[in-house]
C-alpha cells in the first residue's frame, strides 16, 4: 500500500449528525497534503478518527498499510500529531515542557535540544512558555510532536491564529521537515491562501463528503481558467466572443475577460480573434486562486444536492 493514510468510505455520525460521508482518502508518502474545507466541514471529525479517538467500523482506516482498529499503539508511535492548540504548561520553559513529553513518550534525552534547533526555538528554549507569541507556542507544540522522530505529521489548523510572520514560519518549518526530513505531513486548513503555498497535495472535504482529491497542479488543470485580452476594439471583439459562444466579462473599456476549459480553447480563441481582424496589445493567462476552486466545487456540489 503506497498510501501513508488511506480511508475506505468512511462515515461517522453524531447523534443524527452525519459528520462523515463515505470519505475514500489517499494521503501519498513523502507528500504534503492539504486537507481544506470550511470549519464544521468535517476537517477534525477525520483527524480525530484516523488518530483512533473515534470508534469506527473494521476496514474503514489504514495507516502505514495497517488498520487503525488493530493496530492502533505501534501506528501512533510513527506519528507526531498536534490538534487543535498545544497542551503547554505556561509556567515553565520551553526546554521543561520538551523534557515532560520525552519522558511520557520515552525518547531519548538528547531529541530535546535537536527538536529545539528544527523548530527554531533555541535561543529561548530556557524562557517561560507564558512570554512566547502565538507562533513560538505553535512551533513548540510541533516540536512536541517531533520527539518521536515521526514518519508522519498530522497537524490540524496549525496557522489558525498567526499573524503573517508567524504563518510564514511556520510554512517555512513544514518545508523543511517534508524536504530535508522525509517527513509525510497532513495538514487540515480553512485558509486556502496559504495552504496554496506550501501543499503538493490536497483533499476538499464540505459538508462531510470529498468533492477533490489530487496533487495541487490537477485541481488546476480541470479548474475554468480566464484569460484577460487588452484591446482598443471592445465592442468589435465582444461581437466576436458572443457570435462564438465564448462566456466572457468585459472590466474595463479596455480589458475583457474570457472563460475557456481547456488549454486547447486558448489558440482556438486566438483563430477567432485574427480572423475577424481584432488588434489586441496584450493577452494574459489569469489562473484561478485556490479559494475560488474551492467555491466552485462546493457550487457544484451544492446544484448536485438541488439537482
Amino acid at each position: 500500500m503506497s498510501a501513508i493514510i488511506q480511508t475506505n468510505n468512511l462515515s461517522f455520525r453524531f447523534k443524527d449528525y452525519l459528520a462523515l460521508n463515505n470519505l475514500c482518502l489517499e494521503v501519498p508518502r513523502n507528500s504534503i497534503y492539504g486537507f481544506v474545507g470550511p470549519n464544521g466541514a468535517g476537517k477534525s471529525t477525520s483527524i480525530r478518527a484516523i488518530l483512533g479517538l473515534y470508534p469506527v467500523e473494521p476496514k474503514k482506516i489504514f495507516v502505514f498499510g495497517k488498520e487503525i482498529n488493530k493496530e492502533r499503539v505501534s501506528i501512533l508511535k510513527d506519528i507526531g500529531a498536534l490538534v487543535e492548540t498545544p497542551a503547554l504548561y505556561d509556567h515553565l520553559s520551553a526546554k521543561d515542557n520538551l523534557e515532560i513529553t520525552r519522558i511520557v513518550i520515552g525518547a531519548e534525552k538528547k531529541k530535546v535540544n535537536h527538536v529545539l534547533e528544527i523548530v527554531g526555538l533555541s535561543k529561548s528554549a530556557t524562557k517561560k512558555v507564558k512570554t512566547y507569541s502565538l507562533g513560538m507556542k505553535q512551533r513548540l507544540g510541533i516540536a512536541m510532536a517531533l520527539l518521536s522522530e515521526p514518519k508522519l505529521l498530522i497537524l490540524d489548523e496549525p496557522t489558525n491564529g498567526l499573524d503573517p510572520h508567524g504563518i510564514k514560519e511556520i510554512r517555512e518549518l513544514l518545508l523543511y521537515l517534508n524536504q530535508e526530513c522525509k517527513t509525510t505531513i497532513f495538514l487540515s486548513s480553512h485558509i486556502l491562501n496559504e495552504v496554496e503555498k506550501l501543499v503538493t497535495h490536497v483533499g476538499v472535504i464540505n459538508k462531510g463528503e470529498l468533492v477533490f482529491q489530487g496533487k495541487l497542479s490537477e485541481l488546476y488543470s480541470v479548474s475554468i481558467n480566464k484569460i484577460l485580452i487588452e484591446t482598443d476594439e471592445t465592442d468589435k471583439l465582444t461581437n466576436v466572443l458572443k457570435e462564438s459562444g465564448y462566456v466572457f466579462h468585459k472590466e474595463n473599456d479596455f480589458t475583457i475577460k474570457v472563460e475557456i476549459k481547456e488549454k486547447s480553447d486558448i489558440s482556438k480563441l486566438l483563430y477567432q480573434i485574427t480572423h475577424n481582424d481584432v488588434s489586441i496589445y496584450g493577452l494574459r493567462n489569469e489562473q484561478k486562486s485556490l479559494e475560488e476552486l474551492f467555491f466552485d466545487l462546493t457550487k457544484k456540489q451544492r446544484e448536485a444536492y438541488e439537482g
